[in-house]
This record gives structure tokens, C-alpha cells and sequence, in this order.
């Protein structure tokens, strides 16, 4: 079996590594422990929930707003609009002269 660390100093810098408080020696010492499953099962479900929440969020605030765009859409529009109907647009001839 191959070793990842050469020489002492290098043995020793691995372990300070582990022994710190770095995310990354974190990860590796539940690599190491046979743990990781938790670690990145935990990882995916609060991913997965974020994801659905942020979803159901947007679908309660975004639906009213889907319904209520078009209305204004058509409102708004110079072809639908009453006060359009009513008062005409006039419509200048350009001259080409």
C-alpha cells in the first residue's frame, strides 16, 4: 500500500491538518470515519429542502402576481383599453417630400 505522506515533517503536517479546526480536515476525518454518508446525506436533504421551500415560496408569491399580469397586460394595452376606444390615437401622415 502506498503512503501519502513521505517523510516525517510531512507525517506531521498531515496530522496537524487533521487536528485543526479547517472545513476541509472536517470533511476528511468523516471520510476517514466512515461517516461521510451522514455528512453528505445531511448535505443533500438540507439542499433538497432549501430547494423546495425556495419553490413553494416562489410559487405563493409568484401565482397572484401570474394572475394578475395579464389583466394588466390587456388593461394597459392600446387595443383592449376603453380610454383608447374612446379617444383615438391621431394618426399623422408622414410626408416624404
Amino acid at each position: 500500500m502506498c503512503d501519502l505522506f513521505q517523510s516525517p515533517a510531512e507525517l506531521a503536517r498531515g496530522q496537524a491538518f487533521l487536528q485543526s479546526s479547517n472545513p476541509m480536515a472536517y470533511v476528511v476525518r468523516l471520510w476517514g470515519s466512515g461517516r461521510w454518508f451522514l455528512f453528505f446525506g445531511f448535505l443533500f436533504v438540507c439542499v433538497f429542502l432549501v430547494f423546495w421551500v425556495l419553490l413553494l415560496l416562489l410559487f405563493v408569491f409568484l401565482r397572484p402576481a401570474l394572475l394578475v399580469w395579464p389583466r394588466l397586460a390587456l388593461m394597459m394595452s392600446p387595443l383592449t383599453s376603453s380610454y383608447t376606444a374612446r379617444n383615438p390615437p391621431e394618426i399623422k401622415r408622414q410626408s416624404n417630400l
